[in-house]
C-alpha cells in the first residue's frame, strides 16, 4: 500500500449523490461516504463548481438581496474555496482559483446571471413541509437519504431540482449519473410522503433547465438496489478483519473507475491490476526509484526514475513543487503521456508520494 488508510467503518446509509460511485467501486464509495479526503487534486473546474454551488445555494435561500450583494457573495465563496485549497499541500499551487479555471470570467458571468434569476424566485416562504432548499429526505428505514438541492411545491405537485455546475449532457443525452441521482430522490420522496414528484429537473450554470423523465417502477428498483448494496458493503466491512482484505474485496479497479479516482495512492488493487494489464487505458501513473534530473532551458527539469531496468523520463518537472531525494522510491500520479516511449510530462494535477 502506498498511502496508509485507517480502518474502514460500516455505513449508516447510501446517499443518492454517492450511489453510483458505490456501485462502480465499493471501496471508493465507502471512502467518499466516510468523508475521507481524496489523496489527489481534481480539476480546477471541480473546485469552481464547489464555489458555484455555494453561491446558488445562498441565492436560493434568500441570503442574496441584490446585484452588488451577489458579486460580494461570489467573491466570498471563491475566497472560501481558495482558503481551503491553500490549506493543503496537494492543492495550494491552484490558488488563486481564478487563474487556473479556463474561461473563468465567462463562467463567472453565466453563473451570476443564473444566481440573479434565482434571487426573486426562491426568496419566499414555502407552503409545504417538504418544500425548501437543501432539504434532507430519507426512506422510513433510514437506509437511503440525502440533501435535495431544492424541493418546490407546484400546482401539479412537488418538483425536485438539482443544480449542476458541470456539463449536463453527455454522448447519449443527460448524463446517466444525474438521472440516477434524481430518480433515487423521487423514490425517497414517495416512500417518505406517499407522493411521487411531478417533475425532476436539473439547472446548469447557464440557467438552462432540463427535465428528467422517470419510471416509478425503476425508481423503486433503484432504491432496492441501494439497500442491497449497503448491506453487501457493510457485511464485507464487518466480517473482514484486516484492512488489506477489506480493500481487496471492496475495490473494483478498471481504467474507467480509476481514471478520476482520487484514492488511487491508497489502493493496492489498482496497482496490481494496472501491472497485470499494461495495455489498457489506465491513468498515467508510474512508480520508480529517483536517479537524477536534468535542467531544461525553460527553467524546469527532466526527472528520471528507474523501475525494473526501465528508465522513465518526466519533462517539465518543478522542483519547488515536488521535493525528491536520490535513490528514494516514488509513485507519481496524474502525468501526461508523451509520444516517446516511457516519457511523460508534469501537469497541474501531478502529485508525488513516497512508496
Amino acid at each position: 500500500m502506498l498511502v496508509k488508510l485507517t480502518d474502514l467503518q460500516t455505513l449508516d446509509k447510501v446517499t443518492p449523490s454517492r450511489y453510483l460511485n458505490l456501485s462502480q467501486c465499493k471501496l471508493r464509495g465507502v471512502l467518499s461516504s466516510l468523508g475521507i479526503p481524496g489523496l489527489l487534486p481534481v480539476s480546477p473546474n471541480a473546485y469552481f463548481g464547489i464555489a458555484a454551488h455555494r453561491l446558488l445555494e445562498r441565492a436560493s435561500k434568500g441570503m442574496v438581496s441584490n446585484q452588488e450583494n451577489l458579486d460580494n457573495t461570489w467573491n466570498l465563496c471563491v475566497a472560501e474555496v481558495d482558503e481551503e485549497l491553500a490549506s493543503s499541500l496537494l492543492t495550494s499551487h491552484l490558488v488563486p482559483l481564478s487563474t487556473h479555471v479556463k474561461q473563468y470570467e465567462l463562467k463567472k458571468r453565466l453563473l451570476l446571471n443564473t444566481a440573479a434569476f434565482l434571487i426573486p424566485s426562491f426568496s419566499g416562504e414555502y407552503n409545504r413541509q417538504l418544500s425548501g432548499n437543501e432539504r434532507w429526505i430519507e426512506t422510513p428505514d433510514r437506509k437511503v437519504g440525502g440533501y435535495a438541492d431544492k424541493i418546490v411545491q407546484t400546482a401539479a405537485g412537488y418538483e425536485i431540482i438539482d443544480y449542476k455546475t458541470g456539463e449536463v449532457i453527455g454522448r447519449n443525452g443527460i448524463k446517466a449519473e444525474y438521472s440516477i441521482q434524481l430518480m433515487l430522490y423521487a423514490g425517497i420522496l414517495y416512500e417518505c410522503s406517499g407522493e411521487w414528484p411531478a417533475a425532476l429537473k436539473i439547472i446548469d450554470v447557464k440557467g438552462n433547465s432540463y427535465t428528467i423523465g422517470f419510471d416509478k417502477n425503476e425508481c423503486i428498483q433503484l432504491l432496492s438496489k441501494a439497500r442491497i448494496l449497503l448491506l453487501e458493503v457493510n457485511e464485507i466491512i464487518a466480517a473482514t478483519k484486516s484492512l488489506e482484505e477489506k480493500q481487496q474485496l471492496l475495490a473494483t479497479p478498471t481504467p474507467e473507475n480509476c481514471r478520476y479516482c482520487s484514492y488511487r495512492p491508497a489502493c493496492l488493487q489498482y496497482w496490481n491490476k494496472k501491472k497485470q494489464t499494461p495495455g489498457a487505458q489506465w491513468p498515467h501513473d508510474i512508480t520508480g526509484t529517483y536517479t537524477d534530473n536534468i535542467a531544461l532551458g525553460n527553467g524546469t527539469h527532466m526527472l528520471r526514475l528507474e523501475f525494473n531496468n526501465i528508465v522513465y523520463k518526466i519533462r517539465g518537472w518543478q522542483l519547488e513543487r515536488h521535493q525528491v531525494v536520490p535513490n528514494e522510491k516514488y509513485a507519481i500520479y496524474n502525468l501526461s503521456k508523451d509520444k516517446a516511449e516511457n516519457c511523460y510530462s508534469e501537469t497541474m494535477l501531478t502529485t508525488l508520494y513516497n512508496c
